[in-house]
């Protein structure tokens, strides 16, 4: 697999399980005032040195709770296919074929030394429906092929007859 896919595998799944605790953390109440109640009048100060209209100020302990408002997501779930795995072609420059229930895929196509050497990024997914003809020459021999798109990647094998 190509070093960059992979590091942004790895960094999508990383950002993907901090946003989930984020999300799922319980919020402690905030205090916003801890100070006992205090009254004064002419003779008696609520606040030591003060006069006693300053401790009339002082509001009663208030504790406020914040909360995260419900969010409901309803989404239908990602799925991505080659409509002919593990296949045989005597086309040098065969055409991949799919389906999907998203806006775009990625198909990378991986020599036997896995390597890969060419891709299709972006490729427009209509009426649920993909393909992707490979720009270059396939040699005779054994390729993967990868489907990336739905936050799923699939393996598939294409064999290259002469």
């Amino acid at each position: 697999m190509n070093t960059n896919v992979a590091l942004g595998i790895v960094g999508g799944i990383i950002l993907a399980v901090v946003g989930f605790f984020i999300a799922n953390h319980p919020q402690s109440p905030e205090i916003v005032n801890t100070a006992p109640a205090m009254t004064g009048t002419s003779s008696q100060s609520g606040v030591i040195g003060a006069p006693a209209e300053l401790g009339a100020m002082v509001p009663e302990p208030t504790k406020r709770y914040t909360s995260r408002p419900a969010i409901t997501v309803t989404s239908q779930a990602k799925t991505t296919s080659f409509d002919n795995p593990d296949s045989t072609t005597t086309e040098s420059h065969p055409t991949l074929t799919g389906k999907a229930n998203i806006k775009s895929i990625s198909v990378i196509i991986v020599n036997s030394d896995r390597v890969g050497i060419c891709a299709g990024w972006d490729i427009a997914v209509e009426n649920g429906v993909w393909n992707y003809t490979a720009p270059i020459e396939l040699k005779p021999g054994a390729y993967t092929l990868q489907l990336l798109g739905g936050d799923t990647v699939i393996e598939t094998s294409l064999t290259v007859k002469s």
